[in-house]
């Protein structure tokens, strides 16, 4: 038969077995929580240098593009003679 010091024994132990999981839980979370913040800010990083990047390539298209167009142009209309 259990007694009532048994049964306060087992209380606490299951109380303080409860705070040291819970304690873990939080513990794991926090260590989530901060991987997920650094993810992001690697995100948000990342992100910009893609969209420097992709401005820097459309710069560079036409800067490539537009002598091409006008090499192009005089090369159809063929060599322009003065009116005499």
């Amino acid at each position: 038969m259990r007694t009532h010091e048994d049964s306060s024994h087992h209380a606490i132990s299951s109380a303080i077995d409860h705070s040291r999981r819970r304690g873990v839980c939080f513990d794991q979370l926090q260590v989530v929580q901060d991987r997920l913040a650094t993810q992001q800010t690697e995100t948000k990083k990342l992100s910009e240098q893609i969209t420097t990047l992709t401005e820097r390539l459309d710069a560079l298209q036409q800067s490539v593009a537009s002598p091409a167009a006008a090499s192009t142009r005089a090369a159809t209309t063929g060599p322009q003679t003065k009116p005499r």
